[in-house]
């Protein structure tokens, strides 16, 4: 199983202890520096997601994440799912990939769907449209859509356990068909139950990094701390980032 790690912009370099590099629109826009990085991440052959902004509350129109997708060029995309919304997340995912298809994008970048849905009957008909589109190569395992239509739950709360018990339930059913990518995380414990199954591809988050910001170590009694609206303008101390970086050694191993 293949993370991405997600650090403030100040330490875009904690990104390449991860296998793969995670760009959010939202970033992309504000920041040069950051353009920058990921421009050269993609001239060096890496593997970049490009993110619409949803799971950070923070989401980019359909428009702009083209334009975006168009400057950058990189190896994936995730067009633009609306929370609760199946209906409007399918849409989009169709729309987006004819517009891919018109401008000839579609055989370089790869699409990555993110079902979404305000129950579970309308959460699995989407991800099943969805995981049934020729055009789609990944499907995104949501931290916020999951939790929601198995148990009510928000507030990035029963994220390991919910997900864990889809995973199952989608298992039990043969509906896993495409790789899965799961979007952020709530705890690392949550990936060990995904150990040698096929069809599990990554995980990105920024827990290893905010923890360690904290003072918490993985291989100690994790605590997970909500992440703030500003943790992509932090600035780590020397000892923040040397236990940022064992922590992201330390989840390599558990994956």
């Amino acid at each position: 199983m293949d993370f991405y790690t997600i650090p403030p912009r100040t330490h875009l370099e904690l990104m390449d202890l991860g296998d793969r590099y995670f760009c959010l629109g939202q970033q992309y826009q504000k920041n040069e520096n950051y353009r920058q990085f990921f421009k050269e991440r993609v001239r060096q052959g890496k593997w970049v997601t490009l993110d619409n902004g949803i799971g950070d509350g923070d989401p980019i129109s359909q428009d702009e994440l083209f334009d975006i997708m168009n400057d950058l060029q990189p190896s994936e995309v995730i067009p633009l799912d609306v929370l609760k919304d199946s209906e409007r997340t399918f849409q989009n995912a169709v729309e987006f990939i004819l517009r891919m298809q018109r401008e000839g994008l579609d055989k370089d970048i790869e699409i990555l769907v993110c079902p979404q849905g305000n129950n579970f009957d309308k959460w699995l008909k989407c991800y099943t449209q969805l995981s049934n589109l020729s055009e789609v190569n990944t499907i995104g395992m949501s931290k916020l859509a999951i939790p929601w239509v198995i148990s009510q739950s928000t507030n990035d709360t029963n994220i390991a356990r919910d997900r864990n018990d889809m995973i199952d339930l989608l298992e039990k059913q043969h509906l896993l068909i495409k790789p899965l990518h799961f979007l952020g995380a709530g705890e690392p414990i949550e990936f060990t139950h995904y150990t040698n199954n096929p069809f599990v591809r990554s995980t990105d988050s920024c827990f290893a990094i905010w923890s360690a910001y904290n003072g918490i170590r993985f291989d100690e009694s994790y605590k997970r701390i909500p992440t703030p609206k500003n943790y992509f303008d932090l600035k780590f101390n020397e000892k923040q980032l040397s236990l940022a970086k064992e922590n992201i050694e330390l989840f390599r191993k558990m994956l």
